[in-house]
């Protein structure tokens, strides 16, 4: 052995950096669970102070941290948005609201990719009108008006939406955004 690690050295390295990995591993879960406990617990005193209601709510770190997180729940024909930083202390929260637009579903109550995608987002869905296109929105991956899956899943008719083959709409990602969102960790929103 010139210079080099010899088998038993290596294995023993080998081992080390393993561990190491896996008690960095543990502590990240154990962080992000803590984490994910703490805001949403601060996030329903929070929109029940201020009155807003719901029947579901989902939470989802925002991209590449765990320390401001998103926030969107259904209420009726409109769902909302809110973000919450472990650092925000007690700033009220800044609720966005949009429309469903469930009555574009008139017509395509039955067909298949609508069905399939009520089932699958649990709810989380919003419908939009594009020029001459329906368009269907899953609302927990994204934010507004940035979503990462929205499909073309039928035409405007009259009086009814006419049913089309799916299509998975481009999703345009803005990476400025990400400056954005390191922005809103440190500072809060009235």
């Amino acid at each position: 052995m010139y210079g080099g690690l010899g088998a038993f050295e290596k294995k023993k390295l080998g081992h080390r950096l393993n561990t190491i990995g896996l008690v960095l591993s543990l502590i990240y879960t154990i962080w992000a669970f803590g984490a994910k406990e703490y805001v949403e617990s601060r996030v329903r005193d929070k929109l029940s102070q201020q009155h807003v209601s719901f029947s579901q709510l989902v939470s989802t770190p925002t991209p590449f941290n765990t320390f401001l997180w998103q926030f969107v729940g259904i209420d009726n024909e409109r769902y909302f948005e809110t973000f919450f930083s472990i650092f925000d202390g007690n700033t009220p929260l800044l609720v966005n609201y949009y429309p469903r637009n469930l009555e574009l579903r008139r017509g395509l109550e039955h067909h298949p990719p609508i069905v399939k995608l009520q089932w699958f987002t649990r709810g989380y869905y919003a419908l939009s009108e594009v020029g001459n296109d329906i368009l269907v929105t899953d609302l927990r991956m994204g934010s507004a008006p940035h979503y990462v899956f929205r499909f073309k899943v039928g035409e405007a008719g009259n009086p009814h939406s006419q049913p089309v083959k799916a299509e998975r709409l481009e999703t345009n990602r803005d990476w400025h955004q990400l400056i954005s969102i390191w922005n809103r960790i440190w500072t809060p929103r009235p």
